[in-house]
This record gives C-alpha cells, sequence and structure tokens, in this order.
C-alpha cells in the first residue's frame, strides 16, 4: 500500500543519511508533507519535531519558521483551531528573524489555509494571493505546492460567498496536476472534493455528485489499501 511503501522508504533514507543533518532534515520535511495526505498527523508531528530539533542544532538554513508553520497546518487538520492560532502567532516572530523565501510562503500558506477555516476568509485570500505571487517572483511554478495554492485560494474564495469565482481556481490546480504526471494523487482527489464543494453551493449538484464519485473512484485506485480521504466520502 502507499503507507508500506512510505514507511520502507523513510526508514531506508533516514539509516542512509543519519550521518548528514541537512540532507536528513530535507527527507524528514518530504516525508511529513506525504503523510499530511494521509491524514496521519502524529507522524507527521513527530517528523516535524525532529526537523525542528536538527535546525535548533543547526543544519543549514534557519527554516525554523517554516517547520514551525508546518506545525500550524498540522493542528489546523486536526480541528485545534485555538492552538493553531496561537503557534501561528509564534511563528510570526520567529519569522521577523529569518523572513525568507521558503519561511514566508510556509507561514502564509498556513495563514491562508487556518484563516479559510475559521471565519477569516478575507484575511486568507490575501494570504493566498500574497503566496502565488512570492513562487511566481522566484519563477518556482512547477512543483505540486504551486498548484495547491490555487486550490487553497479557491477554498478561500469559496467560503466567503464567491464559489463561482473559486471553481477556475479548482480547475487551474486540477488541470496542472494532470499536465505534470499528478493526475493519479491524493492531492488531486482533494482538489476535485474542493471543486464539488463549491458546486453544491451554486446548486450544481447532479455535476458536484459526478465529480465526487469520480474523486471516489480515483483515490480508491490511488491507494490499493481501501484508504481514502476523509472529504468526498462525507459529502458524496
Amino acid at each position: 500500500t502507499m503507507r508500506q511503501m512510505l514507511d520502507r522508504g523513510r526508514a531506508l533514507l533516514e539509516r542512509q543519511y543519519t550521518g548528514r543533518p541537512e540532507v536528513l532534515r530535507a527527507l524528514l520535511l518530504q516525508f511529513a508533507s506525504q503523510y499530511a495526505v494521509l491524514d496521519d498527523t502524529k507522524t507527521r508531528a513527530a517528523l516535524l519535531a525532529r526537523a525542528e530539533s536538527l535546525t535548533v542544532a543547526g543544519a543549514g538554513e534557519n527554516l525554523l519558521p517554516a517547520i514551525r508553520c508546518y506545525g500550524v497546518d498540522n493542528l489546523r487538520l486536526q480541528g485545534r483551531y485555538e492552538e493553531a492560532r496561537r503557534a501561528l502567532a509564534a511563528a510570526d516572530s520567529v519569522l521577523r528573524s529569518a523572513p525568507t523565501p521558503h519561511n514566508r510562503i510556509a507561514c502564509l500558506t498556513a495563514r491562508s489555509g487556518l484563516g479559510a477555516e475559521t471565519g477569516r476568509g478575507d484575511s486568507a485570500i490575501v494570504a493566498a494571493r500574497a503566496t502565488i505571487a512570492i513562487k511566481d517572483s522566484l519563477g518556482d511554478t512547477r512543483d505540486v505546492e504551486y498548484l495547491e495554492l490555487f486550490s487553497l485560494l479557491g477554498s478561500a474564495l469559496d467560503n466567503t460567498g464567491r464559489s463561482r469565482e473559486s471553481l477556475q481556481y479548482f480547475q487551474r490546480a486540477a488541470s496542472g496536476m494532470d499536465g505534470s504526471g499528478r493526475g493519479g494523487t491524493l492531492d488531486r482527489v482533494i482538489v476535485r472534493h474542493n471543486y464539488a464543494i463549491a458546486l453544491m453551493r451554486l446548486g450544481e449538484t447532479a455535476e458536484a455528485e459526478r465529480v465526487l464519485r469520480e474523486a471516489l473512484d480515483r483515490a480508491a485506485r490511488t491507494d490499493a489499501s481501501g484508504h481514502v480521504p476523509w472529504q468526498p466520502v462525507v459529502h458524496y
């Protein structure tokens, strides 16, 4: 299964790069993002804690603000919104000492995701647009993080009553994933789920049902273990 492959790959690479803390930290952060896709917030938190320890010990550039903001996002995924707000405020203070593009992107993304789910839609929209602008300025527009930002912006717009406008951003994220070989990923499943929710709010229930069915089918093909993201199941 996807989870088993991830566990085996992580164990192998952690052993291989134990003596290279900067490389190990990068791997831990990459794996943390993959466990987030699988809704495994516990493993993600443990990996982020290890990455933070390596950073504090001096492994590579200062990514402490980014790691703290990934932690904010992990709290958001668990619905622990008050803790997430406090953690974001603390991360912002650390960010002021290391406002690199990487750190700013991570913290703006966390702010947008949290705002979209806690009634701060306008702030979420501003943060998502700012993050996209930073990525554009760097020419960093080919990774999945960039594509997910359009889904994030779409969700923020949808949650502020701008569902029709949000559709174009969900479509851009999905088409970008299809065009870059990521059409079979769980990331794309979630994008299509968000698109369907916007359709529901617009009263286009038949099309929303079709999209949710597609998302469920694709999720089942993506992970042979039967793990399916909970969002499409709840809304189907």
